[in-house]
């Protein structure tokens, strides 16, 4: 199809009782985009909000199939244990400066969060 074809077939508005023909889309695709902006900025918002500050307690997640004694005696390892979450494998926790976060994550931890954020974690 020549330049001119092309032109003329998506530009120029066809006669009256003729549809305008339109290229085939996905029916996702007009809510898709849209949805993964929003997505992502509240992922972005959220996850600054729960960052733990460089001094403080800390809520560290261990795994969902860990005791409670199991993730307090880990989160021991970083420094004082300050209570439980409102899971038994959160754990609120005082790190010791310097190396309390890769303490705790050594110990299991999968995730530092803010416990303020989260609503002091329960309990």
């Amino acid at each position: 199809m020549r330049n001119e074809e092309r032109f003329l077939k998506h530009f120029v508005p066809k006669p009256a009782g003729m549809k305008a023909s339109r290229p085939a889309r996905h029916p996702a695709a007009s809510w898709l985009l849209p949805s993964a902006l929003a997505l992502f900025s509240l992922a972005a918002a959220v996850g600054i909000d729960l960052q733990p500050a460089a001094r403080g307690p800390v809520a560290a997640v261990f795994p969902p199939w860990w005791s409670g004694a199991r993730a307090m005696l880990a989160a021991a390892s970083a420094g004082p244990v300050v209570r439980l979450g409102a899971l038994p494998f959160i754990v609120v926790a005082l790190p010791v400066a310097g190396d309390g976060f890769a303490r705790l994550r050594g110990q299991g931890a999968w995730l530092l969060l803010n416990p303020q954020a989260l609503g002091g974690c329960g309990k």
